[in-house]
């Protein structure tokens, strides 16, 4: 605009002022740490690293001080899942591996970092920046079966400038599915039955137990299934005086008797056992069932030796209703 009133032909000195930085809601993205949504969890029993929020900040400053430095300095994030809220999750006290990251925890414990994108110079107001954070194992699904299927995560994220001016709080407009991860691991590799005679069973006992342990964000279940036992394993010929049949050996979720009438017989096909271990809720601590295994040795066994076979233990995911 022209100047008007009488200030033509004098110097005049003006002060542009600082300006606070913002971010737009809807710049707000949560990718995978394949660089891509959903959220998907890969590492047993600790964390995935290098999920990732992407945000768009701008300054009408610029990206760039006159001296050619950063004029954006700073940016920081909380990560939970939906129902959580915010304001349930900025401060330290609020941490929690299930649901709530946040920034005030500090990289000890939540090993973030944010880093700001190229800046095309001083007639530049916006810049994107990345941040990059690990989730927990036991991090909240959200996806469908799921304990919180009405919920998804969500990211905040505020900005500060080279003068100290920090944007406000924003929320990201749309939230990202974080998928169910079935996680889990066995106590032991072998089940040793010690040595009996033809018609010697040996109980469900802790010594014969083998725990599964919650090492994703789900409750398990257990696939169970088995081949038969003989000296010659894996090569067995189904001889009746030189083979243990799978059906012999039984379980249970407690200990018993063998012949208790509330053990189920292994089979050759994959049965479902309803183990219902919850979903592990501590990183130090995984939740954990144990099945109990029993053997009876057939009368008719004439031949003497060690007796191999194998026992497949699958785990599966439990309904979200036993978690």
């Amino acid at each position: 605009f022209a100047a008007s009133g009488g200030q033509q032909g004098v110097n005049s000195a003006y002060t542009v002022n600082n300006v606070t930085p913002s971010i737009a809601a809807a710049s707000i993205s949560l990718f995978s740490s394949t660089g891509t949504s959903p959220l998907i969890l890969t590492n047993l029993a600790t964390q995935t690293q290098n999920f990732s929020v992407q945000f768009t900040v701008t300054d009408q400053n610029s990206c760039m001080t006159q001296a050619a430095g950063a004029e954006i300095t700073n940016s920081i994030i909380n990560v939970y899942r939906s129902s959580v809220a915010s304001t349930s999750c900025n401060t330290a006290a609020q941490y929690n591996a299930n649901r709530c990251y946040p920034a005030a925890v500090g990289t000890p414990v939540w090993n973030y970092s944010c880093i700001a994108g190229a800046c095309a110079g001083t007639s530049s107001a916006t810049q994107v920046w990345t941040c990059t954070f690990p989730l927990y194992f036991l991090s909240d699904a959200t996806d469908p079966g799921s304990q919180f299927p009405a919920d998804n995560w969500l990211a905040v994220a505020s900005s500060s400038d080279s003068s100290f001016a920090s944007s406000t709080s924003v929320e990201s407009a749309v939230g990202t599915e974080l998928l169910q991860f079935l996680g889990y691991d066995i106590s032991t590799t072998s089940i040793a039955y010690g040595g009996l005679q033809p018609g010697q069973s040996a109980d469900l006992l802790s010594s014969t137990s083998v725990a599964i342990l919650g090492e994703g964000n789900i409750g398990l279940n257990e696939s169970l299934y088995g081949d038969d036992m003989c000296p010659t394993y894996p090569v067995c010929t189904g001889n009746p005086t030189s083979t243990i049949f799978v059906a012999n050996q039984k379980y249970s979720s407690t200990t018993a008797l063998y012949g208790a009438a509330t053990n189920t017989p292994l089979s050759t096909i994959a049965t479902t056992f309803a183990l219902q271990v919850p979903k592990t809720i501590a990183t130090s601590t995984l939740q954990q069932r144990i099945t109990y295994w029993g053997i009876l040795v057939p009368g008719a066994i004439t031949l003497s030796g060690s007796y191999i076979g194998r026992n497949y233990i699958l785990g599966l995911t439990s309904l979200s209703s036993t978690w």
